[in-house]
């Protein structure tokens, strides 16, 4: 409607103009212009229609890009739409095929015991029909149940707030962060009722106020902030399982990370490869996991979101970013000509806990810059209880060329 409104007008002035210039031709006008200058001012009109064409021209061809633009985001978000509603009804369908069936003298005896129960009952209510006593049903108080539901809560919140966090004027601190730490200091997944009523608390005890995290705005609380986190490990260096020892070289904990199970054992199995280490059978691969993981305060097992998909996981893991940049160049290209791999090894066993192509490679995951990393190697600096050597493999043996510095 509006273009062609728009091309009415412009229609309606050229014949304006048209109708102006002959009467100034013919001379019914006051004005008798030469006809060169009436040219020159109906290219100069001209020129003012094509210009305005042309801006709407190219506001139209932006607004189509737009429009095929969400056009394909919309296509996008029907396709996931989509993969979560089977993903969510393949679990309600292996829900359902865990109902156990009974044998038929089983279900036979089941319904003998239930006919009997019901005689009794009838004969339980026809004596209560003749007896004349009434009893008062109690009365049941919504508010007190939802007072005591509170207060159940708030005690809750305060206990987890004076052990997990700092209370100061001068601190604040996300609110996933609190969510997160909040999830696995329980230790359980809570319902929605408990989350909107820990939102609720914090609403009222803290300030709500956007901060700066990570360069963003983020949604967090004034007056609060969680204590250091410490994540430390089960078993000493020299009774250390492989489990432990890829869930801390190769994952990190944190209040926000969550994993499924399957990209967690098909890292392991990498990992595993990478450090010649023999892989067992999935199964007994990923009960190890998660034997270690039911049992470890950092985590909690539960169904969760992730950007490779919903299924069962933990909150409170994830892989290390670097790790994956790492096995994704890895993956890409082989860039080693030399022959020499980095190696990292605990010092007191000499357990070999991880292994790169190259030192650019060894320095990416590990966070640094490739000459410290080359520094680390060349002066056999230990770091924490660890540290790394260069070795040169052959077809048919290993050689070490940094040796291994004393503890």
């Amino acid at each position: 409607m509006d273009e062609t409104e728009n091309t009415n007008k412009y229609s309606d002035y050229i014949n304006s103009l048209f109708d102006k210039y002959l009467k100034d031709i013919i001379g019914e006008g006051k004005r008798k212009p030469s006809i060169e200058v009436l040219v020159k001012i109906m290219e100069m009109d001209i020129t003012l229609l094509q210009s305005e064409n042309k801006i709407l021209k190219n506001q139209f061809e932006t607004m189509e890009r737009e429009c095929t633009n969400l056009k394909i985001e919309n296509y996008r978000l029907q396709e996931t739409v989509t993969e979560h509603h089977h993903l969510i009804k393949s679990f309600y369908e292996e829900e359902n095929s865990y109902n156990v069936i009974l044998p038929t003298n089983q279900i036979s005896d089941e319904k003998e015991n239930d006919k009997m129960v019901l005689s009794r009952h009838e004969k339980n209510k026809e004596e209560k029909d003749n007896d004349e006593t009434v009893f008062p049903e109690p009365e049941i108080n919504e508010k007190e149940e939802t007072n005591h539901t509170s207060s159940k809560f708030t005690a809750m919140f305060n206990e987890f707030v004076s052990a997990e966090c700092i209370v100061r004027s001068d601190v604040y601190e996300s609110s996933v962060q609190l969510e997160g730490r909040f999830r696995l200091w329980k230790q359980t997944k809570p319902k929605k009722e408990i989350f909107h009523a820990f939102k609720s608390y914090m609403d009222t005890r803290f300030q709500p106020k956007r901060m700066p995290i990570n360069k963003q705005n983020a949604h967090c609380y004034v007056g609060i902030k969680l204590r250091e986190a410490e994540y430390k490990k089960k078993f000493s260096s020299s009774d250390a399982q492989p489990v432990e020892t890829f869930l801390f070289q190769m994952c990190k904990f944190s209040d926000t990370g969550k994993i499924l199970n399957s990209v967690l054992l098909r890292e392991y199995k990498k990992w595993k490869q990478s450090v010649h280490r023999e892989c067992a059978p999935d199964e007994v691969e990923l009960k190890e996991l998660k034997g270690y993981l039911n049992a470890c305060p950092y985590a909690l097992k539960a169904t969760v979101w992730t950007e490779h998909g919903v299924n069962e996981g933990y909150y409170g893991l994830s892989l290390m970013e670097d790790y994956i940049k790492q096995t994704e160049q890895v993956q890409k290209s082989n860039k080693n000509t030399t022959g020499k791999v980095v190696e990292k090894r605990e010092i007191k066993t000499n357990e070999l806990i991880g292994t790169w192509d190259s030192i650019a490679d060894a320095a990416i995951s590990e966070n640094v810059c490739a000459a410290k990393m080359s520094r680390y190697i060349r002066e056999k600096k230990q770091i924490g209880d660890y540290h790394f050597i260069t070795v040169i493999h052959n077809a048919n043996s290993a050689t070490t060329t940094s040796a291994i510095s004393n503890p």
